[in-house]
This record gives C-alpha cells, structure tokens and sequence, in this order.
C-alpha cells in the first residue's frame, strides 16, 4: 500500500508567517535574540497563499507593513500594503499596491529626499526597478531616472557617508542566488551606481534578508549590520547578522557573524526557517522589528498547486 507521504505532491512546501516583534532590531545581536519579546502575528493567508518578506514604515501615525504576497497557483508573488493602529495594533486596512507579470518579492522601503521609495526584487523581469510613492501606501510609479545595471537578488539600501550602499546577490550563476553577496555604491540614489564586486562568498550567510543598520564605530570608522540567510540547509533555514567594517575606507570587509535564533514563541508552529529581519519606527520613537518563519507543510493540494503555477508560468514564457 502506498502512503500519501510517499506521494510526489506530498513534499514538505515552505509556507511563511510575518510577525511584529515589539523590540528595536538590535535585540537581533543579542545571544538570546528576539526571546522574551510581545509579538504580534500579521495574518495567515491560509493554505494557497503566503505573506513574507515584511518591510515597513510609520506614516500618519500608522505603520505600513509592505510584504510579498505569494500565491501557490500562479507561482507568483504580488506585493499587498497592510495597515495598522500603533495604539492596538489592530489591521486597519490590507491591499494590493504592486503587481507585475512576473514575480515581486522583498519590497524594502527608503525615505529620500522628501519621498518613499520601495526597491522589490523583481529579477525575473531582467531589471532592478525602484518605485516611487504618489501616495503612500497606496499608489506606486516606477522611477525612470533610476539606473541600475544587474536584475539584483534581494537588494538592501544604506545610507552612510553621504552615499547609499546597496547589498545584493546575483541571480545568475543560480549557485549564487544563495552564497554570494555583493556590493555597489552611488553619490545619490538614483545613481550612477560603481561596483565593489564579491564582497562575500558564504551559503551560510552572504544573501541579504532585511533591513541594514549602523551600529557603533570601531577605531572611529562606522560599523554596519546587515541581515543574511542562512541557506546552508535549505533556502530561508535562518538567520545571521554580519558586522561589516571598512565602508568609507575603501576597503569594506567582514568584522563578525552573529547566528539569530527563531523567537521561542514561533519556534514550535513555525520553525523550520526565518529570512527576514527589517527594522520599523513609530512616531513616538519606539522601535519595531518585522519577520518572518517558516513551516514546511506537507499538503498534497497545495504542493499540486505549487506544481501547477510553475508549469503554467513556464508556458506562458
């Protein structure tokens, strides 16, 4: 007799939760990480959808949570806005503000110059687009002055030193997408970006996964914190945050390497991985911090549906 586990569409599926962790991203550097610590669940899309790569910001007394929306039938991901109440932290509102005909994911969020811009990762398209608020959150343009040469894999913006700094990983050789992490800078964010090349090689943390930050300066020369997947023993397994030092010297080179654990309280249902750490402040300057984990279900519809969306993606190249 044959078991339904043992069935090709009863592999484990990677499904994804976001959550508000009530704590400054900088509990990430602590030996314990995040344990300890009020969260707040962000929806559950339930079993043919998944929200992930959570990133967001404080507007109007409100914060908005950006985040990847990821349907198992079209093997795609939209990017929905989700608002919510600081004083209840009740969801307010939840809408569909990004949608391409190819995949959207990572929709990190920046203030520049009076404006909010999101820089999704939409490599499948064959470029890096930044967009640009026409009313946040809501409605979205592309920005056609920005410029960027490589369709890059989950990209991370800084500013720092008067120039912003992009982390990213390359698509292609498709080893990479997991190991390699690179490194590009520019006077504006608009560009023209130059490139440092290979900063890191390293399936145990190399690809970016959230918000970057200044920490305190070593010798008097800024360190900076930077979020990575550990993808060792799977895509999105955990999480590290790397010290990097050397930035505004020229010579950018790794410090030290932090191992992040899953929050205790979302270790037991969802804790088969994590791959996003983004930083978010209120107006009363309290910090939050944005995630998300994982749980590798074993569901023989959703892993046809999953099947499915690739299979039609692929025929309608």
């Amino acid at each position: 007799m044959v078991s339904i586990s043992s069935l090709p569409f009863a592999k484990p599926v990677h499904h994804w939760r976001c959550a508000l962790i009530h704590a400054p991203i900088s509990h990430a550097l602590r030996p314990e990480g995040f344990a300890g610590d009020a969260i707040t669940l962000l929806p559950d899309t339930g079993p043919d959808h998944f929200l992930a790569d959570p990133f967001g910001l404080e507007e109007g007394g409100k914060i908005h949570v950006m985040a990847e929306n990821y349907d198992y039938r079209t093997d795609r991901g939209v990017i929905d806005a989700l608002t919510y109440d600081t004083a209840s932290w009740k969801l307010l509102e939840r809408v569909r503000v990004l949608d391409k005909p190819w995949h959207l994911s990572y929709p990190a969020l920046y203030r520049w110059q009076g404006g909010i811009y999101m820089l999704p990762e939409a490599w499948k398209s064959g470029r890096l687009s930044l967009y640009r608020a026409r009313s946040f959150p809501h409605d979205w343009v592309l920005e056609p002055a920005f410029r960027f040469d490589h369709p890059a894999i989950d990209p991370t913006l800084l500013e720092l030193g008067g120039r912003w700094w992009m982390f990213w990983t390359p698509p292609t050789p498709k080893p990479a997408r997991q190991s390699e992490l690179r490194l590009s800078w520019a006077e504006g964010l608009m560009g023209p970006w130059h490139h440092e090349g290979t900063l890191l090689v390293d399936r145990s943390g190399a690809r970016p996964g959230g918000t970057a930050w200044v920490g305190q300066s070593v010798s008097g020369s800024p360190v900076v914190h930077l979020p990575v997947q550990n993808c060792t023993q799977s895509y999105g397994g955990g999480m590290a945050i790397l010290t990097l030092g050397g930035l505004l010297e020229g010579r950018p080179h790794v410090l030290g390497r932090h191992d992040v654990p899953i929050p205790p309280s979302l270790a037991d249902e969802w804790g088969d991985g994590f791959h996003t750490i983004a930083a978010v402040t209120d107006s009363s300057g309290a910090a939050k911090t944005l995630v998300d984990v994982r749980c590798d279900i074993r569901s023989p519809r959703t892993a046809f549906l999953k099947k499915w969306g690739k299979l039609k993606r692929r025929f309608q190249r």
